[in-house]
This record gives C-alpha cells, sequence and structure tokens, in this order.
C-alpha cells in the first residue's frame, strides 16, 4: 500500500496510476494482499461487493453501511477507486484479479456475496441487474426463482418492454423452454412486439389447467387475435376473482403490497377490451367499473387509469354519447401528454378512438392523417378491435376523397403484417374492406382480388365491427335482407351497443321502406350528431333531405367533391383541423391537446385564418366557412 500511497493522485492523475498498475502486475498482487490481510468479516463481505459490479449504486446501502464502506475504501483502497457522489467504483485492474483471488479463497463466500447484492437490487426494483448477477455466477434456477419472487409472473406486465427485453436476453432459448417463468416471460415480451403466433406456440406448449400466469397469457392472446374467451377460462377467472383474498395471495401469486389489486385490475381489464370487441357494450361497462375500483387501490395506476380513460370513451361512443366520450379523451389526452408522450401504444389508441368519433361526427379525416395512424398501429401493441377500427376508418376516408391506392398500400402494409404477427380475423376485414372498395372501385379488381375470399356464413359469430362490415356491403349490393338485421339488431340492443343497433333500425327502415320509422331514427341520430350514420345511407335517402340535414349540423362540406388539387385549398390542412374544432365551441388548450401541439400554435394558425378570412374573430370565421364552404 506504500508504493499506492507513493504514486497519489498528488503527484499523478487516477489514469496514470491506473497506467502504472498495468506496467507491473506485481504490484497489483502485493497490493491485494495487502488489502486482505487484517480485514474484518464484515469488510471482507463489503470487498467482495464492491468487486462484484464495476458500479456499485450507493443507493442499495443504507446511510451506517455507506459511511463503513467509504471509510474502508480510504483506508484499503486510497487512490485506487473513482469517488461519486451516487456510486463506488474499484479501478478495473484492481477490481477485476480481486474477484478472482475472493472467489478462489472462498467460492461459497463469493456466491453469498452475489446473492446479498442481488436481494438488493430486487428490493430496489431494479430485477435486471439481479436477474444479471445470478446469470454471471451461473446460478440459473435462482435467477428464475427472482422471476417468481419478484411479486409473481403477473407483475412483469407492469415493467415496460425494454426492460422486459433486457431480462429475457440473459436467458438461452433452451432455458425458455426448461424454465416455466422464463416461458412466460418470453410469451408477454412476444405479445408486446406484436408476435402473436410465438406467444401462441408457447401457451400450447406450457399451458397447464388452473394456472393462473398462463390463463392471463391466453386471454391476452385471445384479445390480440379477435377471439371471445371460452366459457372455462370466463369461469376461471370469475372464480379467481371470488376467491382472491386466497388465491392471488396463495400459490399462484405471493402476498405481496398491492398485487392483489393489480392482478384484479388485470384480469377485468382483459375482459373489458374482449367485451368491447364483441360488442357487449354493458358487459364491457361492468368490467371497466371492476377495473376502475382494482386500480383505486393501486400506488402506481397512473398508466392503466389512462387506459380506462380511452375504453370509457371508446364505451361512450358506442353508445352515441358524443359529449361524454370527448369529456374523457380531453382528460386521457391531458395526461398522456403529461406523463406517457413517449408510449407509443396508448397514444395510438388515443388517436384511433379520437379519430373515429370524429368520423362518425362527419369530420373526415385527411389521407396524411390516417396514413400516419395506419403506419402506427401496424408497428405498435395493438388488439384485434383497434385494429379494425383503424383500417375501417382508413378504408372509407380513401374511398371518401376517391383515393383507392391508398387504401391499395395499407391492405398491403396489412398483409405484410399479418405475415409476421397474424391475428385471426384479419384475412376476414381485408376481404370485406377489398369488397367494400370494388363496390364504388370495379376497375381496381386486379389491385383487390388478392384479398377477396367468401364471405363468412355466419357473421353473426364475428367480432361487431366485422358484423358491422358485412351489414354495409351487403346493404350495397343490395343483398341484404330483413332477417339478417333483424337478427343484428336483436343482438346489438341486447348488448346496449346503441351505435350498431341504430345503424341496423336506419337500414330496416330503408329496407321495409317505413317513412315513419325512417324518421324517427334521423331525428335520434340527429340529437346525437352521428351523421355519418346518415351520409353513409345517402344513396336511399332523398339529397335534398340529406343536404337539409348536413346544413343543419354544418356538415355540408360532406356533400362537396374532393378537390383534385391541395395548393388551391384556401386554408391549410392544420388550419382546417383548428378551424373544425373551433366549430365545435373548444378552447386554445383544448384545440391544442387535440391535435397535440403547443397553445401558441393554435392562436398562430387562427391569426392566419382570420387575415385570410378577412374577419377578426372566431364565431366571424366560423360563420364564413360555414356559409361559403371554401374548405374540403
Amino acid at each position: 500500500m506504500n508504493l499506492a500511497i507513493s504514486l497519489s493522485p498528488s503527484s499523478c492523475s487516477i489514469v496514470e496510476l491506473h497506467q502504472h498498475l498495468v506496467l507491473h502486475p506485481i504490484w497489483v498482487q502485493l497490493l491485494l494482499q495487502e488489502i486482505l490481510e487484517g480485514l474484518s468479516e464484515q469488510d471482507s463481505a463489503n470487498v467482495r461487493l464492491l468487486c462484484i459490479n464495476s458500479q456499485l449504486p450507493k443507493r442499495l446501502f443504507i446511510e451506517p453501511e455507506q459511511l463503513l464502506i467509504s471509510e474502508l475504501l480510504e483506508r484499503s483502497f486510497s487512490g485506487l477507486h473513482v469517488k461519486s457522489e451516487t456510486e463506488w467504483t474499484i479501478l478495473p485492474v484492481v477490481r477485476e484479479p480481486l474477484q478472482k483471488l475472493c472467489l478462489r479463497e472462498d467460492a461459497t463466500a463469493s456466491l453469498l456475496a452475489y446473492q446479498a447484492l442481488a436481494k438488493r437490487y430486487t428490493s430496489q426494483g431494479d430485477i435486471v441487474n439481479a436477474i444479471g448477477l445470478m446469470m454471471a455466477c451461473g446460478e440459473v434456477k435462482l435467477a428464475v426463482s427472482l422471476l417468481r419472487q419478484q411479486g409473481g409472473l403477473l407483475q412483469w406486465i407492469r415493467h415496460g418492454l425494454g426492460n422486459l427485453e433486457l431480462i429475457l436476453q440473459q436467458f438461452s432459448t433452451q432455458e425458455w423452454f426448461a424454465f416455466d417463468e422464463v416461458a412466460w416471460l418470453a410469451c408477454i415480451v412476444s405479445l408486446k412486439r406484436g408476435e402473436v403466433d410465438k406467444a401462441r406456440k408457447l401457451i400450447n406448449r406450457h399451458y397447464h389447467q388452473g394456472s393462473f400466469d398462463w390463463s392471463v397469457a391466453d386471454a391476452f392472446v385471445c384479445l390480440y387475435e379477435g377471439l371471445n374467451l371460452s366459457q372455462n377460462q370466463r369461469e376461471f377467472f370469475i372464480r379467481l376473482q371470488g376467491d382472491s383474498p386466497v388465491i392471488l395471495k396463495g400459490e399462484h401469486l405471493p402476498n405481496h403490497d398491492g398485487l392483489s389489486a393489480f392482478a384484479g385490475a388485470l384480469i377485468n381489464n382483459i375482459l373489458l377490451l374482449i367485451a368491447i370487441q364483441q360488442g357487449g357494450v354493458e358487459e364491457a361497462e361492468q368490467y371497466l367499473l371492476a377495473t376502475r375500483a382494482y386500480y383505486q387501490k393501486e400506488l402506481d395506476a397512473d398508466y392503466g387509469e389512462a387506459f380506462l380513460d380511452i375504453h370509457q370513451s371508446h364505451i361512450s361512443m358506442l353508445k352515441m354519447d358524443a359529449e361524454s366520450s370527448s369529456t374523457y379523451l380531453t382528460r386521457v389526452s391531458s395526461r398522456v401528454q403529461r406523463l406517457f408522450s413517449q408510449d407509443k401504444s396508448i397514444r395510438v389508441a388515443m388517436f384511433a378512438v379520437k379519430r373515429e368519433l370524429a368520423f362518425y361526427k362527419g369530420l373526415i379525416p385527411s389521407l396524411a392523417v390516417m396514413d400516419k395512424l395506419v403506419r402506427e398501429v401496424n408497428h405498435s401493441e395493438a388488439w384485434f378491435d383497434l385494429y379494425a377500427a383503424v383500417y375501417a376508418l382508413a378504408a372509407k376516408t380513401a374511398l371518401h376523397h376517391n383515393k383507392p391506392e391508398s387504401l391499395v398500400q395499407w391492405l398491403r402494409l396489412a398483409g405484410e403484417h399479418s405475415q409476421k404477427h397474424r391475428l385471426a380475423h384479419l384475412d376476414i376485414l381485408l376481404n370485406y374492406l377489398a369488397r367494400l372498395a370494388l363496390v364504388s372501385q370495379p376497375q381496381m379488381e386486379d389491385k383487390f382480388a388478392v384479398y377477396i375470399s367468401p364471405l363468412p356464413k355466419q357473421p353473426s359469430s364475428l367480432p361487431w365491427r366485422l358484423q358491422q362490415l358485412h351489414l354495409e356491403l351487403e346493404m350495397l349490393l343490395g343483398s341484404l335482407s330483413n332477417k339478417r338485421l333483424e337478427q343484428a339488431l336483436l343482438f346489438s340492443e341486447s348488448q346496449k351497443h346503441t351505435l350498431l343497433a341504430c345503424q341496423c333500425r336506419l337500414m330496416l327502415a330503408i329496407n321495409r321502406d317505413d317513412e315513419t320509422k325512417l324518421s324517427q331514427e334521423i331525428a335520434i341520430v340527429e340529437d346525437s350528431g352521428f351523421l355519418q350514420l346518415i351520409w353513409q345511407l345517402r344513396s336511399w335517402i332523398s339529397k335534398d333531405r340529406v343536404t337539409e340535414i348536413l346544413n343543419r349540423h354544418n356538415r355540408t362540406r360532406l356533400i362537396l367533391e374532393p378537390k383534385k388539387e391541395e395548393g388551391s385549398r384556401l386554408l391549410s390542412i392544420k388550419e382546417s383541423a383548428i378551424m373544425a374544432l373551433v366549430s365545435q365551441q373548444r378552447r386554445n388548450k383544448e384545440i391544442a391537446i387535440e391535435l397535440d401541439i403547443s397553445e401558441q400554435t393554435v392562436k398562430f394558425h387562427l391569426k392566419n385564418v382570420y387575415r385570410k378570412l378577412g374577419v377578426k374573430s372566431r364565431k366571424l370565421a366560423v360563420a364564413v366557412l360555414a356559409a361559403n364552404l371554401p374548405e374540403e
């Protein structure tokens, strides 16, 4: 140690000292012997901890322990470690041989040091480093046990995809099949990547009856594939919730603060999303209330609560309650912008509901907006209902703008997506969209023919969006029977699915030539503001009547033919989007959240609009646009 002192930082830098020791390995051996001689048992244990990690965070230790380790470093490692406010670092030239020496002299003590440090990381929630330590010393079984000890496998759904991938990368493919916990982790990572096929294969190999973790994974795959849960799966989840004090804190999931609440929230969230995609609005509401109650018991539920607001907005839209849907969207927009602005999956889900609600209210998105949303849904964590919602809206947008080539491009993207991450009903969805396009674009049969296949014989067994597309297609082809409509109406009314029920009643009134009933249903649609339901049936309602209805609600732009030249627009796309929201009496702050721009940018665009229209207020700008309709 005298040699180290003679080369202290007062006469040379740490780097120079490092170089001296590298050039003279014998000095390192002398230093190691001197360091280890005369250390107390506690100091020896701390030396082992300092040698394991190249940078040991101070946060892993309580204050008295930090003082003891700092004193040890000053006494035995003076000039051989780098001081930091947050961590300790011993020079590699000393740390690495010291680690080998400790391992050679007392392998058991070194293994215990690895385990002790892993336990400290685990207590801090840093499971990535904890698993890494166990794998580094060859303790694969202990690494696997940490997956179970950390609140059960279910807890891993809390973690971001990046952390899950870092953990999974430390296990070999053989270990995926050898250990149930690692297989489950691989299944969840596959789902988050959208690799549904890989997840399904893992489930088929590892699933066993009564397994809570694998039942959750299986339900997730059903959700992504657009499938409903079996009766056995539903009964298992219902029984699990009824017995949650026993099961969630028993064999399947160890007792852990807040875990029971999170497990209950997750189960009900899965059931909620499956109910939505199957069209069970009343059932979905029940699951949403249960999920929210569970999340209220959670300390860290912001992410889950934000997704619940999206689902609540979606449900309100299916109930044709546009005001409530908009309120929830505004609330979730603020939360997402503040807390989860970098999370693609939650933003895609939020914008999908926003665009669909605007569409039903008669506001057609631009092709650029839909192109961005289609590409994002193909590269994010998206369940089948979300995927179907985006693609159905994209198809109708492209056909409205008379741009079938955009739809061809989007269908190609879906086809490429299905080759990697197959969804159970995706081919049926593309079949319907291609057939709808061919009704108005028969000359493009060669472009859409690849997606055409026989129509399902029992559409009532499909997710509700596919049922809706089936009805719309048969209506366009003139082959929609009253029996089919009555079945769909019975289903939608029993599920409290107001949107689908209203659409069915409109179609039935037209099919039966029942003018009184048609007028009643049109009045309901006007009250709700879901004018797209009338616009979609414009071929069966007189043009004068449609024009009168749209005029009353400032939606006459739907009648205009799309303009060929973008350059001829009076207002820019962004200015038009802002004015569409201004016409809904939205404030600047709400518009900024809706369009994901700053409030200052909104003010800038409004000034340009006033200048172009020759007005000085929002009210006058809305009036001029409504009267002259210069915008598409």
